[in-house]
């Protein structure tokens, strides 16, 4: 499909000391070359800039393929940036995406823009971790044959459209001025031959927005996209000290009901095993929990989150309480999203202190929610990262590329609209321990029944969607 290409490597790049600029300029009528990223002199970021001005109107596809040999998944944060200025200090655009690799397998990413007339330089950047590995990644810079006019993504055309009226017709805030958003998204599709072109039309217009929480993913991308999510077992103990610690990360299982309720009813368990124990109060550590699925961890929560109502999404369409009895995790319009199956009631009455910081995202801030005005509770940490703290509704468009638009806000169980990052009631200083001091207020707490239940709270007044 596309006559020239430009191959970009790493191979060898970590052991290079300073930023890298193009000898050569890469243009569609230049044969293949081969360029190296070096290292910036100011951090381990992998770079390699180039001259936009042989490019402008066509549209340009960098093309990243690694295989990773670690035992570890590999992870990449790339960035494509067009610059307006020569010193970079004024940024037409700059598209952001993951390279990432389970152990022993290939990965991809894909980077794709048409080439605005006044961008006057093109930067590709990698900031792979200090470990990381990175012989086996290259890049490569593909370009269309000829310039294509602004605003035109030829025969991708209907999936723009059908896109951008799912969003517009469904975002929990509509944009001030919806008619220059669709513009800038067709002018980023121009060109557009393949459905993952639309895909960064639309990452672009998001971003444009500052809608930081709805996606696009490709279908060829879906399983790398949850492969990043993939959950990490929860970290269930009792300490020293007599106070439980139960700590979650990321969980997503992306429609897997077996692989979620698996990992609900073992954190149940967990978490029942220590109670057994009698501990002196509960720590819930969210602080690495970024996100997934919240239903399968408020589910393996649920005897420590006092439900059944525990807070609602809230849209234009009006509120969607969140039910989590004993055992099971939904909403009053899914009452069963993940059930544990049958068990040993838990209800939990102790005194919970939960752990939150920028870490925190998504459906690890719904859980965070999901505690909020629970009795003889409080919150440790530092704000949360704030950026994602909604609830999505996810659509596939016709050729399976997956749409996340944010549908809905999340309220709690006294009926507060929690947007924006939330602020924990104790602001752990930097240095400090935000685990000693939950211990230390737990162990200030009065002892209560391990089976005494407190009355549920009543159903949050305001809240719609799926995260």
């Amino acid at each position: 499909m596309f006559k020239h290409h430009l191959a970009l490597t790493l191979a060898g790049a970590l052991a290079l000391p300073f930023a890298a600029r193009a000898d050569a300029t890469p243009a569609c009528a230049t044969e293949v070359q081969t360029l190296t990223l070096q290292k910036t002199p100011d951090s381990r970021a992998l770079q390699v800039e180039f001259d936009a001005a042989p490019l402008h109107g066509r549209r340009v596809w960098i093309v990243v393929v690694g295989h990773n040999e670690q035992a570890t998944p590999l992870r990449v944060p790339l960035a494509m940036t067009f610059d307006r200025q020569p010193d970079g200090s004024s940024t037409l655009l700059r598209q952001p995406d993951t390279l990432f690799a389970a152990p022993h397998t290939d990965g991809g990413a894909l980077l794709s823009a048409w080439v605005v007339p006044g961008a006057h330089r093109i930067s590709v950047r990698a900031m792979p971790a200090a470990d990381a590995d990175m012989s086996g990644v290259t890049l490569r810079l593909q370009c269309s044959d000829e310039p294509v006019a602004d605003g035109t993504p030829s025969t991708q055309q209907p999936l723009l459209d059908e896109a951008l009226k799912l969003y517009f017709d469904n975002v929990a805030h509509p944009p001030a001025d919806p008619a220059r958003l669709r513009a800038f998204a067709q002018s980023w599709a121009t060109g557009a031959k393949v459905p993952a072109d639309i895909v960064w039309a639309l990452r672009s217009m998001l971003a444009m927005a500052h809608d930081f929480h709805s996606y696009v993913v490709p279908a060829w991308a879906r399983a790398r996209f949850f492969d990043m999510l993939a959950p990490t077992p929860p970290r269930v103990e009792l300490r020293n000290d007599g106070v439980a610690l139960v700590a979650l990360s990321q969980a997503g299982f992306d429609n897997d009901q077996a692989a979620a309720t698996a990992y609900a009813r073992d954190l149940h368990a967990a978490i029942a095993r220590v109670q057994a124990r009698h501990p002196r109060g509960w720590i819930v550590d969210l602080r690495g929990d970024g996100g997934g699925d919240m239903w399968p961890m408020l589910a393996g929560l649920s005897g420590l989150v006092d439900g059944p109502r525990v807070g609602a999404f809230v849209s234009s369409e009006g509120t969607e309480t969140w039910l989590v009895p004993d055992g099971r995790s939904g909403t009053n319009l899914f009452p069963v999203l993940t059930d544990i199956g049958p068990h040993e009631p838990l209800a939990i009455s102790s005194a919970v202190a939960v752990l939150i910081g920028p870490g925190t995202a998504s459906s690890g801030e719904a859980t965070a929610v999901a505690f909020e005005a629970r009795p003889r509770t409080r919150f440790f940490g530092k704000p949360t990262l704030g950026l994602y703290n909604s609830g999505i509704r996810q659509y596939v468009l016709s050729d399976g590329t997956t749409f996340g638009i944010v549908h809905s806000l999340y309220v709690d169980r006294a009926g507060r609209v929690r947007e924006g990052a939330l602020v924990p009631d104790t602001v752990t200083p930097d240095g400090a321990d935000a685990v000693a001091d939950a211990a230390a207020w737990l162990l200030a707490q009065p002892a209560v029944s391990a089976s005494s239940r407190s009355d549920p709270a009543p159903a949050a007044s305001a809240a719609p969607s799926a995260d």
